[in-house]
C-alpha cells in the first residue's frame, strides 16, 4: 500500500515528494470523532477551539481499524510548537454525534514512523 492509501478524504497528490513533505509535518492525531464528521467540520472545530486556519495545511481521515462509530484524522502543521498548542486546545472539547449525544475528542501529537500505516483505533 502507497503511504497515502490510508486516507479517504483529503486531495489527492500526484507527486510523491510533496506527499513526502506533508507526511513528515508536525501532526495531531484527533479522535472520537463524529462518523459523519467532514473536512469542514474539522476546520469549524479548530476555530472554535481559537485555532487559525491559516495555520492548518492538510486534514487527513484515517480508514477505521474496526468498523464503529467514530472518526478520526491528522491534522498537519507547519511546526511542533502549533501542533502541540493545538492538541492540547482540541483534547477534551466536546461535539456533537449522530446519537445525540456530545462527547469530548482526544487530541494528542501523533508520533510518525514511515513504517507506520496510521490507522484510527477506536
Amino acid at each position: 500500500l502507497a503511504q497515502d492509501d490510508n486516507s479517504y478524504c483529503g486531495s489527492d497528490h500526484e507527486d510523491r515528494e510533496e506527499d513526502d513533505t506533508i507526511y513528515a509535518l508536525p501532526s495531531v492525531y484527533v479522535a472520537e470523532l463524529p462518523i459523519n464528521i467532514t473536512e469542514n467540520g474539522v476546520r469549524h472545530m479548530v476555530q472554535e477551539v481559537g485555532g487559525k486556519l491559516d495555520d492548518l495545511v492538510a486534514v487527513t481521515f484515517l480508514q477505521q481499524k474496526f468498523k464503529g462509530s467514530h472518526a478520526c484524522c491528522l491534522l498537519r502543521y507547519q511546526d511542533m510548537e502549533t501542533a502541540e498548542s493545538m492538541a492540547e486546545k482540541l483534547h477534551g472539547f466536546r461535539v456533537y454525534h449522530p446519537d445525540d449525544r456530545t462527547r469530548p475528542v482526544r487530541a494528542k501529537v501523533a508520533k510518525h514512523s514511515k513504517a507506520l500505516n496510521y490507522m484510527c483505533t477506536d
